[in-house]
This record gives structure tokens, sequence and C-alpha cells, in this order.
């Protein structure tokens, strides 16, 4: 299992400090991209900055009522490798997901926790994965809905070839069930980042009891 963290910044401060926390323990990362209209959440986000980061590749996760609009933004940032767009967020979900295509990149698409699977039948052959929120996006420290972790489950023995991915109520006491749902990575926000040790500590940490639990 995958760690990815989940970067959601109200500003470029928050983001460095972030960034510099991690100190190289990972080299994939989650950058949340919020407009406040689809989520309340308004994100910092600015596409020179990441252009400068060296060592590091992110997946967009577009949060974002206009998420076409917003990739061409990052069209020329080699480092964006994945583009992941919510279900809830557009109109004609195979069109958004031919045009995001065009832009050579890895595209997911994410699903709020009310979301049906039965969404991914149409287009799961256009797709490189799914992103499954475990909680209403937008918001770090939620409690995990854990009806998710079971449409995660039913993905994987469906779909076997997609890589899942889960947002949102990644903690401690959510890990056991988290891991028996075989999802493929986690994107933890607060958990890292909000923690008494260090973004670098704690990703030691959760890898340990990851490992341990797999053991079981």
């Amino acid at each position: 299992m995958h760690i990815i963290p989940s970067l959601l910044v109200k500003s470029k401060e928050e983001f460095l400090s972030q960034l510099d926390s991690l100190d190289h323990m990972v080299t994939h990362l989650q950058l949340d991209i919020a407009d406040g209209q689809f989520v309340p959440t308004l994100t910092w986000s600015d596409p020179a900055i990441i252009a400068s980061i060296e060592g590091y590749t992110f997946e967009l996760h577009l949060m974002d009522l206009h998420p076409l609009e917003t990739i061409a933004l990052w069209k020329d940032i080699p480092s964006i490798t994945r583009l992941i767009i919510h279900v809830e967020s557009v109109t004609n979900l195979s069109d958004a997901i031919e045009h995001a295509r065009t832009f050579g990149r890895e595209v997911f698409i994410a699903l709020n926790p009310e979301t049906k699977l039965e969404v991914i039948e149409t287009v799961h052959t256009h797709i490189d994965g799914v992103l499954f929120m475990g909680v209403k996006p937008g918001f770090q420290g939620q409690t995990l809905i854990p009806e998710v972790l079971e449409k995660i489950a039913q993905c994987r023995k469906k779909y076997p070839d997609l890589y899942t991915e889960l947002d949102g109520g990644v903690q401690e006491d959510t890990l056991a069930a988290i891991v028996e749902s075989a999802v493929h990575a986690i994107c933890p926000g607060s958990l890292v980042f909000r923690h008494t040790r260090t973004a670098r500590e704690q990703i030691i940490h959760l890898k340990q009891k990851i490992n341990e639990l797999k053991a079981l």
C-alpha cells in the first residue's frame, strides 16, 4: 500500500512548510485544487511554484466545477503526472475523460461517498484509476464513512486493473479496515501534517503499522 500525502493548503508558505516536513520521505504527492464552489474550501496552488519543486511528482485532485479549464493551466508542468476529475463535477463524464487524456497524463476519476460504483461501468476502460472519497470532500480530519471501504473492495474485484486510492478518513484506528479493503494507496492529510511527529517521522510510523497489519 502506497502513501500519497494530501496537501490541502491555503498559502504558498503552508505548502512549502509541509513539503519541508516531508523531507523527501515519499516522491509522489496529491495536490488538492479546491475552487470554493464545488466544495466550500478554497486552496492555494501555483503552477510556477510547483514547476520549481524538484524530487517530487504530483497528482491534481480537482475539487473544481471546471476541471478541464483548470487542467489546461498545468499542461506544461512535467511533474504533474496524474489528473483526478470528480464524477460529480462534470455533465458528461466520458467527454471529460477523453478531453483530459489529451494532456498526456494518467486520468483518474474521483467518487464522493454517496456516488454509486456503477458510474465506473461505462468508463473503466478509459481511465487509469479511481480515487474514493472516504469523507465529504474539502475538509481534512473527518471521520471515515465505512461503507466506502466496501465500494473499494468491490471495485478491486470487479475492475482488478484499476489503481485505487482512498482520500479522507485515514487514521490509525481505521488502518486495519483500510488494509483489508485492499486499496492500492492512501492519501492522508491531517494524519501526516497535523501530528506531534514530523511528516517524515509519521510516514515511517505509518508504513510500519501497515506492514504489521498486512502480516496478520
